[in-house]
Formats: C-alpha cells, sequence, structure tokens
C-alpha cells in the first residue's frame, strides 16, 4: 500500500505542474454539499459536475482571468470570477435555492450532469415530495417512475431491476448497507424522504468501488444538519408522525430524525372506545442520524446511523397465543475523505450493519418459526487520482466481516437450521476513466472477489460513450457481477413480513450474471433516453421451496434470462418536471429442466409523471402506471379417488370424492392489467409565522379494482379475486417548527 501511495502522489507531481481549481459547492441556508452542479469556464468549454460530497476539480488550466459558473436547476446561477497565479486554488461556493420567476424559463443541454442517463438514475429531494405515494413521500415509489425498475403489486414494493430477483440490489444508506429496507411486509420503504438528500441507483453496475451483487447499486446520501442555526421540523401523516432536529456544531453540523406510525394507537384508541377485543397489531419506529465534522479546509468527516424496528403481534390482533413477528435494521458508519490535491482524494469508509428477524411460538410443535440474524463489517478505502490529460483513476480494496445464522420452519416441510457461521469477502478494484478528442468518453474497471475462502469472482465492466454532436450520444455498456448472498423469500410470494438472509453454502460457487446495454441520449429542449439490454444469469440460486423431504437439496441451482427496451422522455423548466417512461421486457428463468416466466415478468411498463409549479405556494403532482399483469400458476382442475370399502373388499366408485388439484404449467396465466392514477396536491402557508406545507394524495382516483390474486371457493364453485388498493386519501403538514 505505501508504494501505491508513493507511485500516486508522483504521477500527481508530474502531471500536476500546471494549475488547478478544485473546491466544494454548498447551499447557503444549510451549508449541505450539493450533487450534480455544473461547474464550467464557458470561453474554454472545460466544466466538471459535483460529485457525491459536492466535489468539483478543473486541471491543466493556465494563469490569468476566469469566470467560473456554478449551475443547477434548483438553484440559481453563481458567477466567480478569480485571477489564477498560483498552481492550485481552493474555493468553498455557497448557492442561493432557485426562486420562481418567469414559466417562460427552460432549463435544457445540461452538458455535464445529467439526471438519467443509460444506466444512472438520480432522484433529487423534490422529485419525492411532490409525486403522488401511498401515505407519505417514499424514495422507492419515485423510482417506480424510471423504466427498468418494477415492482411486484400495491402491497409489495421489492424493487426488479431488469429482470433480476429484490435481493439482487445493493442498497446503500452513506455507505451502510441496509439488508431489508421495506415497512409493513413491503408497502413502502424504510427510508424517511425528509432525511435524504439525493439518491443515485446504477442499473448495470459499472462504479467498481461498489458491487457483490447482480442487478443494482442505490446509493442514498443523507443530508447534512444546518451548520448556522439550531432548526427543528415535523411531518405529521395519517401514517405516521416524525421529527427532524438539526443544528451547528463545532466544525461542523448535527441532524437527528425520529418517525413513528401512530396508526396503532389510534385505532386502538377508537377500538377501546367502541368496547371491541380486537386490536390493530402492526407498529414500526426507525430513526436517523448523522454527524459532520470539518476539522480543516480539506478534510471531511461524516458519522451517520440509521435503525429501525417493525412489530406485528398476530397474537394481540386475534387474542391468540400467536408470538409477534419482529423484524429490524441497525447501521452505524463513518467516512473521512481527504482532498489532498486538487488531482487526488483519499476516502476512507468503516460502517456494521445487521438485520434480525424473529417469530418464534412458545409451542415447539408449531410448524411455522423463524430466527435469522445477518451482520456485517465493512471497511472500504480507495484512492482517486483526476487530471485533464491523463483522466480519472480509482483504486482501492474492500473487507467485509459477515456472520450469520437462521432456524427456521414453514418455508417447506423440512426445516432448516444453520449454526452461526463467519466468513469474510475481500475485493480489490480499479476503474479508469477518459475523455478523448472532446467526443468519446470511456470507462473500464474490475473488481475481484474472495469469498469464504475458495470462492473467487471477476468482474470486469466497460462503458463507452461517443458524442454524435452536443445534444446526441450513443452509449454502450457491459459489466459482469457476482453475489454470494441472497434470502429464502422467492417472487412467489405476494406479501412477505420479511425474509431470511442467508450466504450461498461454501460447495456451491456464486451467483454470476452478464449485462449488456447499448443506449441512445439526446438532450434539449427535450430530454430521451433509449435503451436496449441483455441480461443473462448463468449462475442463479435460489431456496428450494418445493423439498419434501431431506433427499432434497436447500437450494437449486438455475439460470435466468432477460432483454427488454426503456425508454424516457423528460422535460424540465422552472415552473413544471414532466416525465414519460416505457419499458417492453421479457424475463424466463430455468431450474431442474423446467423454463417459467417469474410472476414480477411484465412486458409492459409504462408510467408518466408530472410535478407543476403553478404559483410560489402550491405544486400538483400527477402520476399514472400501467403495466401488463403479474404472471400466476391456475388451478385448472381435480381428479377423484375412491377409498376402500372394507365390506366389498374394493375401491368403491360410489364413494368416491375430489381430494386431488390439477395446476396449469409455473405461471402460465396472467392477471389482468394493471393501471392507476394518483394526484398529489400541496401548498406553503404560514402559521404562527412559520413556514408549513399541507399536502393531500388521492390514490387511485377512477377507482380501478386491480386484482392482487384468484382463488378457487370449491363450497361456492367460482373464483374469488383478492383486490389491490382501493381509492383512497391521505393528507398531512410538514414544516418547521423552530
Amino acid at each position: 500500500m505505501r508504494v501505491l501511495i508513493l507511485c500516486i502522489i508522483l504521477i500527481n507531481t508530474l502531471l500536476s505542474q500546471s494549475i488547478s481549481i478544485h473546491g466544494l459547492v454548498c447551499e447557503k441556508s444549510t451549508n449541505e454539499p450539493i450533487i450534480g452542479v455544473n461547474v464550467f469556464i464557458e470561453e474554454q468549454s472545460i466544466g466538471c459536475s459535483t460529485d457525491e460530497n459536492g466535489y468539483f476539480t478543473l486541471v491543466d488550466l493556465k494563469a490569468g482571468k476566469y469566470e467560473i459558473t456554478f449551475s443547477h436547476i434548483q438553484y440559481e446561477k453563481h458567477i466567480v470570477s478569480i485571477y489564477l497565479g498560483e498552481r492550485i486554488e481552493f474555493l468553498e461556493v455557497e448557492m442561493d435555492k432557485a426562486e420562481i420567476k418567469s414559466p417562460e424559463i427552460e432549463v435544457y443541454g445540461n452538458k455535464y450532469a445529467q439526471q438519467y442517463t443509460t444506466s444512472h438514475i438520480r432522484i433529487d429531494k423534490n422529485d419525492i415530495d411532490y409525486l403522488p405515494v401511498i401515505g407519505e413521500p417514499d424514495l422507492f415509489r419515485t423510482l417506480e417512475s424510471y423504466p427498468g425498475v418494477t415492482t411486484a403489486n400495491d402491497w409489495n414494493l421489492g424493487l426488479y431491476v431488469r429482470g433480476g430477483n429484490r435481493d439482487q440490489n445493493l442498497i446503500l444508506l452513506d455507505g451502510m448497507c441496509i439488508y431489508s429496507p421495506y415497512h409493513l411486509s413491503g408497502i413502502f420503504s424504510t427510508f424517511d424522504s425528509d432525511v435524504i438528500q439525493q439518491a443515485n441507483m446504477q442499473k448495470i453496475i459499472c462504479d467498481a468501488s461498489n458491487g457483490n451483487r447482480l442487478s443494482s447499486v442505490l446509493n442514498i446520501n443523507i443530508r447534512d444538519g444546518n451548520s448556522d442555526v439550531h432548526s427543528g421540523y415535523i411531518n405529521i401523516s395519517m401514517l405516521s408522525s416524525k421529527m427532524r432536529l438539526e443544528g451547528p456544531l463545532p466544525f461542523g453540523s448535527y441532524m437527528f430524525s425520529i418517525r413513528r406510525t401512530y396508526a396503532d394507537l389510534l385505532a386502538n384508541a377508537i377500538l377501546t372506545v367502541a368496547n371491541s377485543d380486537w386490536r390493530f397489531p402492526y407498529n414500526f419506529i426507525d430513526g436517523t442520524g448523522k454527524i459532520v465534522i470539518k476539522p480543516w479546509q480539506r478534510h471531511r468527516i461524516e458519522l451517520s446511523s440509521y435503525i429501525s424496528r417493525d412489530n406485528y403481534d398476530v397474537g394481540t390482533a386475534d387474542q391468540s397465543d400467536f408470538p409477534c413477528y419482529i423484524w429490524q435494521n441497525s447501521a452505524i458508519g463513518g467516512k473521512h475523505i481527504y482532498f489532498i490535491s486538487p488531482k487526488i482524494n483519499l476516502i476512507n469508509q468503516i460502517s456494521y450493519s445487521s438485520f434480525k428477524a424473529e417469530y418464534l411460538p412458545d409451542d415447539t410443535t408449531y410448524t411455522e418459526y423463524i430466527d435469522n440474524e445477518l451482520s456485517s463489517i465493512q471497511y472500504k478505502s480507495y484512492f482517486s487520482y483526476s487530471g485533464n490529460s491523463f483522466g480519472k483513476i480509482r483504486i482501492g480494496g474492500e473487507y467485509q466481516n459477515i456472520f450469520y445464522r437462521l432456524r427456521s420452519g414453514g418455508f417447506s416441510y423440512q426445516k432448516l437450521t444453520i449454526p452461526r457461521t463467519e466468513f469474510e469477502e475481500i475485493s480489490y478494484f480499479f476503474d479508469y476513466s477518459k475523455k478523448i478528442l472532446s467526443k468519446i468518453f470511456f470507462s473500464i474497471g474490475s473488481r475481484y472477489i474472495v469469498a469464504q475462502k475458495n470462492k473467487t469472482g471477476y468482474s470486469p465492466f466497460i462503458s463507452l460513450s461517443y458524442s454524435i454532436n452536443p445534444s446526441i450520444s450513443t452509449n454502450i455498456q457491459f459489466s459482469r457481477t457476482h453475489q454470494n448472498l441472497l434470502t429464502l423469500g422467492t417472487e412467489e410470494v405476494l406479501l412477505s413480513m420479511f425474509d431470511a438472509w442467508v450466504a450461498i453454502p461454501e460447495d456451491i460457487p456464486m451467483m454470476e450474471a452478464d449485462q449488456g446495454v447499448i443506449g441512445l441520449e439526446y438532450t434539449g429542449k427535450l430530454n430521451l433516453v433509449l435503451n436496449l439490454y441483455k441480461k443473462n444469469i448463468s449462475k442463479l440460486i435460489e431456496y428450494n421451496t418445493a423439498k419434501f423431504s431431506e433427499i432434497h437439496p436447500d437450494f437449486l441451482s438455475g439460470t435466468a434470462n432477460s432483454i427488454g427496451l426503456e425508454l424516457l422522455f423528460k422535460k424540465e423548466t422552472e415552473k413544471y418536471n414532466a416525465s414519460i417512461s416505457y419499458m417492453y421486457s421479457k424475463t424466463r428463468k430455468k431450474f431442474n429442466g423446467e423454463s417459467y416466466k417469474p410472476k414480477y415478468d411484465m412486458p409492459h411498463y409504462f408510467t408518466a409523471d408530472i410535478i407543476y409549479k403553478y404559483s410560489e405556494k402550491a405544486t400538483i403532482g400527477l402520476k399514472f402506471i400501467y403495466h401488463s399483469g403479474a404472471n400466476f400458476t391456475r388451478q385448472i382442475g381435480t381428479y377423484s379417488t375412491g377409498f376402500l370399502d372394507y365390506e366389498e373388499g374394493f375401491i368403491s366408485n360410489n364413494n368416491a370424492y375430489s381430494d386431488g388439484v390439477i395446476y396449469s404449467g409455473r405461471n402460465e396465466f396472467r392477471l389482468p392489467a394493471y393501471h392507476r392514477m394518483d394526484i398529489n396536491y400541496s401548498r406553503k402557508i404560514k402559521w404562527y409565522n412559520k413556514d408549513f406545507e399541507w399536502y393531500i394524495n388521492f390514490i387511485n382516483i377512477y377507482g380501478r379494482l386491480n386484482v392482487l390474486d384468484y382463488q378457487d371457493n370449491e363450497e361456492k364453485g367460482e373464483t374469488e379475486s383478492y383486490i389491490q388498493l382501493p381509492p383512497m386519501a391521505t393528507i398531512g403538514i410538514r414544516g418547521k417548527l423552530w
């Protein structure tokens, strides 16, 4: 490692003789870093964008006077005039929030940083707040509006990215891994939208610093606290109440948020008044914290934490002796960023993450029970070097110590017990990117994984972009990924309280997937992205839910493949933000020679969103979604058997009865098409001279009765439908208390 550091410093010394500018861009009112700010010197056509830490760098400049422009659609344009006479300059820039001035102004041609590219999605907080959702703003519901990201149904928010299972996504909160990011069996995610600064999803993993999942990486950045004044905020909806506290610290800031659902408290109070013995069985609580320390100008230290707990008390609900379902996440982490020079950064991260799930009846003869824990300690360190002439290179490593245990029954007729098992995952990674002749931008990299001592995986990627003209570019990407963890739940389960996490047994290789993407992008008054992708999972491991005896294996090895076309239209002005997305895809799985469509294979998936700010105080959000119905296995008949008539000595047809069911092939049938329209209305108000905003969501406004599942009722001789979300309205208010 010492040799590596010396080499990087030597390269920096040789290539950094020209003048460079680097620094941080923050929001003026809160001092939070701003991601995706365009930083450019127009007369020289030199530019870049701020990264996830709000950091930017402009290198290889000559001495002289420059005007540097900082622009972002949500902030006022900021121009800095500077004379460069020394080799290095460090700037700290503050930007003001943009005010709505005129409906005529359009913002387009975002040359250096785009919100959506071939396989990258960037979600800002405003995108989350003003789209209609169930209960309160939710990041995962916002991601559903982008092509390539689908969900199973209204009651299960597991993300299926380009044909991959929901456990194939790496979910990071300030670098901390969150294993089960769902509340209430998946109706909404565990992430409080008020503490999210920005979220970035890679649908094809072309970032070597993150990996060990097959489908995607979702990076969620927690907002910094206000470093100028102490503030308190509340957000009360029909679903939950939450409070956020933030303010300055010596050399930094703090931010803490806590949220709890009170549906159980309200419902149980009403039930008590009504003299009912039934009780609402569910509640959750979660909290997020972040402390930022800036001891010196070129150093930034972040301390982040997260905790959540869900309780579903079946026994309380029906006055039985059934136990309580409990599942919880906890994570704590630290990050140190050292801006060594305009060309070299050093990032160190350490975190601890844990997921626990428990359902343990007192009666040991009960067939359904679970006791599961997965915990990991992670350390990551890497250098980042960038220069216009050389390009950008990152090189580093990641160490994870993982342990898990499982004791369960009810997933099959056989019990599954895995004692406490501990193993290590070590990854080495690098990536390199460079712009050539102002037309071609390429990036290559790889990640080498060693897991459970004897498992190895080499995960390379390549990305190539060619600018046909300033508005049109084409892209081609390829990535190979590996994964050694999985959940016991499958897509066959419509509703799941939680999924138990385990590692793939040592005698089974890691899962492996290849993905290729070809894309076309147009950036102008109307932004357009067109993608064609193909994903092939050559090694897919799933839990054997059809295990009937000890001779059957606990895990099955199979394959999967998915192909698709993605189309996104997006237009942004200071008055409105509108997008239309469409995806056509086909996904197939194959196990034990049987090829079938998974439940989440929905060939047509269409969404339309608009956020319209028609005044300084009021905003309307509209969302329409349409997709093909989910696949399911249908009962297509029965067969009759008799029983032995001991008096006659043979099986009597007169006493025959139906005790056998004939099913179709796996997932051969499809539910009716799904569609729904929602509306959100938000309005800013003054309450006791404080700034507040109330909002109301109208869900399923035209009352579409979307089918969740079919079930045959033999007594009535008919098929019954289980319906998803009915028409409903929720209301809430958010604002600043002090």
